[in-house]
């Protein structure tokens, strides 16, 4: 029951640009930590959407902002060079190991930080291992998952489905 709890997530949204700052200035927060892949852009695009770079750069103005990725530094440059934001490649996430580097990289504690990303097992999991509020963001193309990542959603909309969450 407990690893359930961990897996839920503060707040569902469509989309990054979807989140409102306003609600992570009454949570306290301070700082983020971004995903990647299916959050910022889809995993085979190089060119963000506006919306995400408008609501990254209003959000930059308000927090410290900090991209962590399971993948390679060549696949996070194609948002981070956009976005003039820091990264941590390869970090094996829902380790949370990379989540308190990011930490430490962000001078904050995990209560002032919040992790927003696609991926429950990963990104959620990861950020509330490590004490952190967190987001999901509806996967912006499933289709480009990888095999890997396709399985792992199955379990994903089960919860979702158990959690009544229709996004």
């Amino acid at each position: 029951m407990k690893l359930i709890k961990s897996l839920k997530p503060d707040l569902f949204v469509n989309r990054v640009s979807d989140i409102k700052i306003s609600k992570l200035l009454e949570w306290k927060i301070e700082g983020l930590i971004l995903d990647v892949d299916n959050t910022l852009l889809p995993t085979k695009s190089k060119k963000l959407s506006n919306d995400i770079k408008l609501w990254v750069s209003e959000a930059s103005k308000k927090f410290k902002i900090i991209i962590l990725s399971n993948n390679s530094e060549r696949k996070i440059l194609r948002a981070a060079r956009q976005l003039n934001l820091s990264y941590i490649p390869w970090t094996l996430k829902p380790l949370n190991i990379y989540y308190e580097i990011a930490l430490l990289r962000l001078g904050l504690s995990a209560e002032k930080v919040c992790a927003i990303g696609d991926q429950i097992f990963t990104d959620i999991l990861g950020g509330k291992l490590s004490g952190m509020r967190a987001i999901y963001v509806k996967p912006i193309n499933e289709k480009e998952d990888s095999s890997w990542t396709k399985f792992v959603r199955i379990f994903e909309r089960r919860l979702l489905k158990r959690w009544k969450i229709k996004i």
